[in-house]
C-alpha cells in the first residue's frame, strides 16, 4: 500500500488503486486482436506458389480426388480462411468450381487459393 497521508486532500490520501483491474478491458480486446491477426499471418505463410497450386489442381482434376482447399476470403473486418471439401469440377488460369459433398457448386478465384490437401495423394502428389 502506497503512504499518501502527505497529501492535502481527503479523497487524494484514502484513493485506492485498482492496479490492472481498470485495464483488463483494453488488455483483453487489444489480446484478442492480435490473435486474430497472428493467426491470419501464419495462415498466410502456408501458401502455395503459383506453379504449385496449378500443379496440384491438375493432378487433382485428371484423378478426380477429393481435396481440402483452404480458400481466402476479403472481408471489410480482414480476411479470414475458409475450409471446403469437395471434388474440382472445372479449372481454368483464372478461375476453378469445386462439387462440394452435398452437391453445392463454389468458384474460386485461384489467387484465392492458399494451400490443398489431400488424403487420398502423398506428398509426392503419387
Amino acid at each position: 500500500m502506497i503512504n499518501r497521508s502527505y497529501l492535502p486532500f481527503l479523497s487524494a490520501r484514502t484513493y485506492k488503486d485498482r492496479k490492472m483491474a481498470k485495464w483488463m478491458g483494453f488488455f483483453l480486446s487489444d489480446h484478442q486482436t492480435a490473435l486474430l491477426q497472428s493467426h491470419i499471418a501464419l495462415d498466410m505463410a502456408d501458401t502455395m506458389s503459383h506453379e504449385e497450386r496449378l500443379l496440384w489442381l491438375g493432378r487433382l482434376y485428371a484423378k478426380q480426388c477429393k481435396a481440402t482447399f483452404h480458400i481466402k476470403k476479403h472481408l471489410k473486418a480482414g480476411a479470414t480462411v475458409h475450409q471446403l471439401q469437395g471434388v474440382l469440377q472445372e479449372i481454368n488460369l483464372q478461375e476453378i468450381v469445386i462439387k462440394t459433398g452435398d452437391s453445392h457448386y463454389i468458384t474460386a478465384s485461384l489467387d484465392q487459393i492458399i494451400r490443398i490437401t489431400t488424403e487420398e495423394m502423398d506428398e509426392d502428389g503419387n
